[in-house]
């Protein structure tokens, strides 16, 4: 059994894609992104931004340096450092605990 790869591009505002086989798996954001997302987020958007916008997270994962908000639809995870977002991930979330 082969063991299949994923390539990794950038575009030119920074932002990586991880794909396979023509298919789009994730894009993540640079910290120093200029864009929003599709419902109006952009980076130093805040924790209220964010409930105000998205709602309330299917959870929320605390790191030593943030949070990650994961939402499972619409397959959004927004990074947070000191309340504000830094980066957001689009892809497919899935939650197996």
């Amino acid at each position: 059994m082969g063991t299949e790869h994923f390539d990794l591009a950038t575009d030119q505002n920074g932002v990586q894609i991880l794909f396979r086989k023509n298919l789009i798996w994730m894009m993540q954001t640079p910290e120093e992104y200029q864009g929003r997302s599709a419902r109006g987020i952009s980076l130093g958007s805040t924790e209220t931004d964010l409930r105000a916008t998205y709602g309330l997270p299917s959870r929320i994962l605390h790191m030593t340096q943030g949070a990650n908000w994961v939402y499972e639809v619409p397959g959004m995870i927004f990074h947070l450092r000191e309340g504000t977002v830094i980066s957001w991930q689009v892809g497919v979330v899935k939650l197996s605990f």
